[in-house]
């Protein structure tokens, strides 16, 4: 868990404020929002030479893979393929730049992709496009916009990460 720490201080700044604590002690909190949002703007700067925004998460960090492509046929193979029909409504929490989203979409009939940050919804729906999928903006606490029993599976990714001490953070 340390090492995913260390590589979210580098391309995810924390910005601390008063105006969205979600309970945090002190009135501050962690604006996630912000600085997904941030991120998302500065992509292109930072990694000029990938195609699409997420595909800078190899799973190398953890172990998990070597490459992009090996990434994605890992996650497609062991946590998609066995739980996805072709008749499910999907709904992935988190959706980033869309990696997981494209391949969730090719299983499902419907998908809809949320996301805390519009500007990862953005990039998302120009990669993906309106065809079988709807795009939700989320709060961060709630889930309106999307209707209850509409959804058969929910896909959470890499999005919510429990480090050994219990603390969260967000990849």
């Amino acid at each position: 868990m340390t090492t995913i720490r260390r590589v979210l201080r580098k391309v995810v700044p924390i910005q601390r404020t008063r105006t969205r604590s979600h309970g945090a002690p002190g009135g501050k909190g962690v604006d996630y929002e912000g600085s997904w949002n941030q991120y998302a703007r500065d992509w292109r700067t930072r990694f000029p030479t990938l195609s699409h925004l997420g595909d800078e998460w190899t799973g190398r960090e953890s172990g998990a893979a070597r490459s992009v492509d090996e990434y994605v046929s890992l996650i497609a193979q062991r946590f998609i393929a066995p739980y996805i029909e072709d008749t499910d409504t999907v709904l992935e929490i988190g959706v980033g730049g869309g990696r997981t989203a494209v391949l969730l979409r090719r299983y499902a009939a419907e998908l809809i992709c949320a996301d805390i940050a519009a500007e990862m919804l953005d990039v998302t729906r120009t990669r993906l496009g309106d065809d079988g999928v709807r795009y939700v903006k989320l709060d961060g606490v709630r889930l309106d916009g999307i209707p209850q029993r509409a959804v058969d599976v929910c896909f959470i990714f890499d999005t919510l990460v429990t480090s050994s001490r219990g603390t969260s953070s967000t990849t």
